[in-house]
């Protein structure tokens, strides 16, 4: 009962009980790590998890999946500490790693939150279990929308949508485009947009392969998005004139939406290149040099 005390307590102290908040779940991941870690590295862990650090940057921080509700980014939240359960019975994790997990979990959140630094590790380590999903809807105007994205076990960790019309295939048009791509803040780093962008390659060279690949709302101020396309083999361009920009030119005061394309010729090399994971030894390197 002591850690559903400090949950409550720590609750209470942050909260004042007027946000939604499934103390349950809480005692749910500390009860699954009881018994199965050494009790002083428990104690941390339990203590970071109920941190304000940490509880203000699961709610404010990540949003995770993208949620602009607040009140139900706190609920899918904890949603994915269902998930994160799930996937280490999955993986049968015994106690030194499950040890190993939870430091490095809690060690220095700067920003993150423990759930997104467990499933962070978990990439790192095991990342064969990436799953690739695709769904389609009819929208109202016509068009046909399609959503790509990738899983960690049963949780998403990046999506794309793109959008598919008959006009598109008329002669004056040989574009598909994509609205957006977007990786969970606290993911990123582990190159999952590009195993995403490289599985939505691999389906456009099997059912579209004269076909470009646009996008026409990339904030012209999003450097990180340009290099990121960029790097892939995209090229910039002007939304007006349809001329290619020299990404030197742009800077994080850069104003109004700029174009990206990816060209068939482009799609084919990139489809058959292969992506070497990020592993943890590449993480610690990463850290230590900043």
């Amino acid at each position: 009962m002591k850690y559903q005390d400090i949950v409550d307590e720590k609750y209470e102290a942050l909260f004042k009980g007027k946000v939604p908040f499934n103390k349950k779940i809480l005692y749910k991941l500390i009860s699954y790590f009881d018994g199965l870690i050494d009790d002083n590295l428990l104690d941390d862990f339990v203590n970071k998890l109920v941190s304000e650090e940490n509880l203000l940057n699961m709610r404010e921080g990540s949003k995770f999946m993208s949620v602009s509700s607040k009140d139900i980014a706190t609920k899918v939240a904890f949603w994915e500490i269902e998930k994160v359960l799930s996937t280490l019975d999955k993986l049968g994790v015994t106690k030194e790693p499950l040890e190993e997990l939870v430091r490095y979990s809690i060690d220095e959140l700067n920003g993150s939150n423990v759930i997104d630094r467990m499933v962070r590790y978990l990439i790192l380590n095991h990342n064969q279990l990436f799953k690739y999903y695709s769904e389609m809807n009819d929208l109202d105007d016509g068009d046909i929308e399609v959503k790509v994205g990738l899983l960690y076990g049963d949780i998403p960790v990046s999506s794309c949508a793109l959008a598919l019309s008959e006009s598109y295939f008329d002669d004056d048009n040989d574009s598909i485009i994509f609205d957006d791509l977007l990786t969970r803040k606290d993911l990123r780093g582990l190159k999952i947009g590009e195993r995403l962008l490289k599985e939505i390659f691999k389906e456009m060279v099997s059912k579209y392969p004269e076909r470009d690949l646009v996008a026409f709302r990339l904030l012209a101020k999003n450097i990180d998005g340009q290099r990121f396309y960029t790097r892939l083999g995209g090229e910039l361009f002007d939304l007006d004139t349809g001329q290619v920009l020299d990404e030197s030119l742009l800077d994080a005061f850069s104003e109004g939406d700029i174009g990206v394309r990816f060209t068939k010729e482009v799609i084919k090399k990139m489809a058959g290149e292969e992506i070497v994971p990020t592993t943890m030894e590449d993480e610690i390197k990463r850290v230590s040099s900043k």
